[in-house]
């Protein structure tokens, strides 16, 4: 589980409600890869969004690494 510990609690907090999300997905019964992509794509979207609102943008660098090696 990625936990994320900016000091900033509704960010934190977003971010482990996108972390539950996309571990749910991926476990989910008979997930496809192309289910469990969309998933880390939706996760860290939520985490950039939650980022950019909480955080003035300060740690968006590895959301969007992972959003490019997904290219999403």
């Amino acid at each position: 589980m990625s936990v994320v510990q900016s000091g900033k609690k509704s960010h934190d907090d977003s971010c482990a409600i996108a972390e539950s999300t996309r571990q749910s997905a991926g476990r989910a019964s008979g997930a496809t890869q192309a289910q469990v992509i969309a998933a880390e794509v939706a996760y860290y979207t939520a985490v950039l969004a939650s980022s950019k609102a909480n955080n003035n943008s300060a740690d968006i660098g590895a959301p969007l690494a992972a959003l490019r090696d997904l290219r999403a």
